[in-house]
C-alpha cells in the first residue's frame, strides 16, 4: 500500500528518496530526521506515495541506504548475509541439535528486509536485537568448538 496514508510507506519513501539523492555517501547516520522534511515530495516522479518525516524510516536496509548510501548499504548486508549463513552452516551440520536450529531462526527473522523496525544507529529496543544476535553466534561458537573446528 503506497498510498498517501499509509505512514509506514512513508517513513520507507522519505528514507528511500534520501538515499536516491545522496547514493554514494547517504546524508550520514541519524541525519534522516534532520534532512527528511526539507525534501520535495515530487521528485522522483516514479516513487509514490507521501513522505513520513519520522526520527526514522523504521526498515533497517532503507535506513542503511538512506544515511549511508550504497557501501553502507552493501556492507550492512554483507554482514546480515554472513551472520546468517553462519547459523544457517551450523544448523545443516548439527541438525538435530535444538540450539543449532534455534541460532538460525533468530537472525533471519531479525534481518528479514520486509518489515518495519526500530533505528539501525541506536534505540534502547536495538539491545535486544543484538543481544539475541549475539547469542545465536555464541551457540554456534560452542558448537564449532566441541566439533575442533575452530
Amino acid at each position: 500500500n503506497t498510498t498517501d496514508k499509509n505512514t509506514y510507506w512513508g517513513a520507507w519513501r522519505g528514507g528511500i528518496q534520501q538515499g536516491i539523492i545522496t547514493p554514494l555517501k547517504g546524508i550520514g547516520p541519524s541525519g534522516t530526521r534532520k534532512t527528511c522534511a526539507n525534501l520535495d515530495t515530487n521528485i522522483p516522479k516514479w516513487l509514490p506515495g507521501k513522505n513520513f518525516c519520522g526520527n526514522h524510516p523504521h526498515n533497517f536496509y532503507v535506513q542503511l541506504f538512506a544515511e549511508t548510501g550504497i557501501v553502507g548499504l552493501f556492507s550492512g548486508c554483507l554482514m546480515f548475509g554472513s551472520i546468517i549463513w553462519a547459523c544457517f552452516k551450523a544448523r545443516r551440520e548439527n541438525f538435530m541439535c535444538p540450539m543449532a536450529v534455534t541460532a538460525f531462526i533468530v537472525p533471519l527473522g531479525l534481518f528479514f528486509p520486509f518489515q518495519q523496525f526500530g533505528s539501525f544507529f541506536g534505540q534502547w529496543g536495538n539491545l535486544f536485537i543484538w543481544f539475541a544476535t549475539g547469542f545465536a553466534l555464541s551457540q554456534i561458537q560452542s558448537f564449532n568448538k566441541e566439533q575442533n573446528i575452530i
